[in-house]
């Protein structure tokens, strides 16, 4: 079925595309823009693998030593590949983000669709929580959002989390107006599929929309920001 398929096999896509990059890049380089391009790309596979690990084995604290999932190592077999334990996955994980946060520093990015330092802060700090380390993913949440602000009460008070310009938001991918239009015979570009604000999305043009109920919706106090989130 189409919804367990995306949620497997899209990281394992990723994995693959960061393996490549990865294994292009000469071992042992000292060129530093090589270096933070395999930075980056350990990035995102930590985070590939993150997404796909606590779907399918419980925590890392209960079941440190039960199977989870395969792990795509240069030089394995992927046709006789039996699934890695937690521990070995979460460490895995961990591995590739110390790298992106060691290799990361003073790296300037041309614009947020790109991992710096802090997502790469960010994305450990992640790992820590699902690892129950509390105290290293605080440290790296703090440092993750150094520079960074949450968003106002006043500001909140508008319908958004749209706008990757926004002062708060720290990666993300860039939609431009042109990658939200139908092309050929697509519903609609990959990237407008989830946009419910755009009239170019597959899931406004699919009628799925993020809803709440009016029972719900009716409880929520006239003076709680949230309440704008909603279209009456």
């Amino acid at each position: 079925y189409a919804n367990p398929y995306v949620r497997y096999n899209t990281p394992y896509r990723e994995v693959g595309a960061c393996n490549e990059i990865i294994a292009s890049i000469p071992e042992g380089t000292t060129n530093s823009e090589m270096i933070q391009k395999m930075a980056q790309a350990r990035a995102m596979r930590g985070f590939s693998y993150m997404k796909l690990a606590p779907n399918y084995q419980f925590g890392y604290v209960k079941a440190a030593d039960m199977p989870c999932i395969p792990l795509l190592k240069t030089g394995t077999d992927f046709t006789h590949n039996p699934r890695a334990t937690v521990k070995q996955v979460y460490e895995y994980i961990l591995e590739d983000l110390n790298y992106a946060v060691e290799n990361l520093a003073g790296y300037t990015r041309p614009n947020k669709g790109y991992i710096d330092q802090k997502v790469a802060y960010g994305l450990r700090a992640r790992i820590n929580l699902l690892m129950e380390n509390w105290a290293a993913a605080a440290a790296d949440a703090e440092k993750a959002m150094a520079g960074y602000t949450p968003l106002s009460i006043d500001e909140v008070k508008t319908l958004g989390f749209c706008d990757i310009n926004t002062h708060n938001w720290m990666w993300g991918i860039l939609v431009s107006k042109e990658k939200q239009v139908k092309t050929g015979s697509d519903a609609a570009s990959p990237a407008a599929w989830l946009s419910p604000i755009t009239a170019n999305g597959y899931s406004t043009a699919a009628g799925c929309l993020p809803c709440v109920s009016k029972l719900l919706y009716d409880k929520i106090p006239a003076t709680d920001a949230r309440k704008n989130w909603w279209l009456n």
